[in-house]
């Protein structure tokens, strides 16, 4: 009977252990969707900061500044739909190209037609629908 108890015991243990090694990889995986949902709002919020300052000095538009890793942190969060992805993909693919131009020319006419291309990917509705997606999932300013 001693016998008995010291197997089930161990049973007992195995299972437990696997259960709660499965439940903190998911609570590990989800903060970390959640970390990286909250680095692609924030860089977002920054480039609609940004389109609503209009021009800087007199004449000029600044680069605009993101997050370098933009497609590593895309990559890390499970709820994005494949138009959501698209659109961030033609929103960032825009705001590289209106910064290489940026920084080749001085052409105003230029940098404003680049600067209106990016202006046109931010107002995609997956754009605007993913900043309130991610607000919800990450409850944000709760």
């Amino acid at each position: 009977m001693e016998g008995m108890t010291d197997i089930i015991c161990v049973v007992l243990g195995a299972f437990i252990s696997i259960i709660t090694t499965i439940s903190l990889g998911c609570i590990q995986e989800h903060k970390k969707e959640i970390h990286y949902a909250k680095i692609l709002y924030f860089d977002l919020q920054s480039i609609k900061d940004y389109l609503g300052t209009g021009p800087g000095k007199v004449g000029e538009y600044p680069d605009i500044r993101y997050n370098d890793n933009w497609q590593g942190v895309i990559s890390e969060i499970d709820f994005l739909t494949d138009a959501q992805i698209n659109a961030l993909h033609m929103l960032y693919d825009s705001i590289y190209n209106y910064n290489k131009v940026f920084n080749q020319t001085e052409d105003m006419k230029k940098r404003k037609e680049y600067r209106s291309n990016v202006e046109y990917h931010f107002s995609d509705i997956q754009i605007k629908n993913l900043l309130d997606v991610i607000q919800k999932k990450c409850k944000l300013f709760e």
